[in-house]
């Protein structure tokens, strides 16, 4: 390792990263290990930067992306962020963890960037964030604030995405990016971002993505609300991706002093196609995106299909019964069990009131835990907290605690609804409710 340079190494792959002489950071190599990290460094000169602001992206040089990771108003009004790197460090978290921390400085305004990348050897992935700092007193608006960017060099590159909505979702297609196009997957749903795709991909280089072959690049943003993933082939034959949040349509105002963290992008490359490359993701999130990834889960059977709404104890304890027969260690008791002013028998009502329907279940829960006890099957039950029905207790007495705008009606999707969890007493509402249940 070079002074000015970084190898981070898992089981099979390697991402080298150095410091220019003009003090900026750039990804030298991303791939399969080398036998001689060492060697990732020999074109360092051409390699694209780690993570670029809107200035970069404009020099007109083969390695300039057009595209950047970071774009910020400064106090006095200037549209401008420049970042050197003035050090860095690399941590040994765990026996499976290393991270390379770069601290960049804006020479003429008091904003410092980190960027984060952490190697993770057992899964052979990479995750990699930035953390945002405004050392100032006034405010800066951030306009748009990647977690990472990519910079690749192939004869042809597709990209596989995985969109739909319900009924219909993570449907995978595939298409090329043809030299000086640009492709985007983007989500400004707000709340509804899952709905209609995964903040994920692939990338496939020279060809399209095979199952056991050729070499690809898996990724996933770890953001639920909107984002912005952008692929484009530039005329000098590179293909620059990137990834993040999408604060559009309004900007991010960092107050001073304020600390603004993206959520992380997670990567995974293999030289043996994209089967390879999801397990790879697979490993990871066993290991750390999971609760209790590494356990296994039991069989089970939900009342939904079967019942929706219209049950009663006599038709679950039936349900039970043979869901025991048939060896199924937990039965989950779905949507239809709550709500006594306002019964839950369809999906507008009830949401937010989170007592038993004693006319559908006289004996309550406990009856039907019993029951389950009895038989040896696990019991488990379906709640939606963060959702209320204007048909409900809990609206009629608090129309306040709901998601909206002063002045404008507020707008319901499914019949409901999204409580404002920003709102210390909802959250304790809820806490107690779910305690309570």
């Amino acid at each position: 390792m070079t002074p000015d340079s970084v190898h981070l190494l898992t089981r099979s792959s390697q991402m080298t990263l150095y410091k220019d002489e003009q003090g900026r950071v750039r990804r030298a190599y991303y791939g399969p290990r080398l036998h001689q990290p060492e060697d990732a460094l020999e074109n360092a000169a051409d390699a694209p930067l780690l993570y670029s602001s809107l200035a970069d992206s404009v020099t007109g040089l083969p390695n300039a992306s057009g595209e950047y990771c970071i774009c910020a108003t400064q106090a006095d009004g200037a549209l401008s962020l420049s970042l050197e790197c003035r050090g860095w460090e690399v941590l040994e978290l765990d026996d499976d963890r290393e991270e390379a921390v770069f601290y960049g400085e804006d020479p003429s305004y008091p904003v410092r960037v980190e960027v984060h990348v952490r190697s993770h050897r057992e899964s052979d992935t990479f995750l990699q964030w930035a953390v945002i700092r405004n050392e100032g007193k006034e405010g800066i608006r951030l306009h748009r604030v990647a977690s990472a960017q990519l910079g690749l060099r192939a004869e042809r590159y597709f990209v596989t995405s995985f969109r739909g909505t319900w009924g219909g979702e993570s449907l995978m297609s595939e298409e090329e990016v043809a030299r000086g196009h640009e492709l985007a997957l983007v989500s400004g749903t707000g709340t509804r971002t899952a709905q209609e795709g995964s903040p994920g991909f692939i990338i496939s280089l020279g060809g399209p993505a095979q199952e056991d072959s050729g070499e690809v690049i898996l990724g996933a943003l770890a953001w639920p609300g909107n984002y912005r993933i952008w692929f484009r082939h530039s005329p000098y034959h590179y293909l620059f991706a990137g990834a993040g949040l999408d604060v559009a349509p309004a900007s991010y105002l960092l107050d001073g002093g304020g600390v603004f963290e993206t959520p992380p992008l997670i990567l995974a490359h293999s030289k043996d196609g994209k089967g390879e490359a999801s397990r790879r993701i697979h490993r990871w999130a066993r290991r750390y995106g999971l609760r209790g990834g590494r356990t296994e889960r039991p069989t089970l059977l939900n009342s939904w299909e079967g019942v929706y709404f219209t049950f009663t104890e006599k038709v679950l304890h039936g349900m039970m019964k043979r869901a025991t027969d048939l060896g199924i260690e937990l039965f989950v008791l779905d949507d239809g069990w709550f709500g006594n002013r306002f019964p839950r028998n369809d999906a507008r009502a009830g949401l937010g009131d989170w007592q038993v329907n004693r006319a559908k279940l006289p004996h309550g829960l406990e009856g039907l835990i019993r029951h389950a006890e009895e038989l040896g099957i696990r019991f488990g039950i379906w709640v939606e907290p963060e959702m209320v029905n204007p048909h409900s207790e809990l609206y009629q007495n608090h129309p306040e605690w709901v998601i909206g705008l002063p002045n404008r009606e507020n707008r319901q999707e499914r019949s409901q609804y999204l409580l404002d969890l920003s709102n210390p007493h909802v959250c304790r509402y809820i806490l107690d409710a779910m305690r309570k249940l």
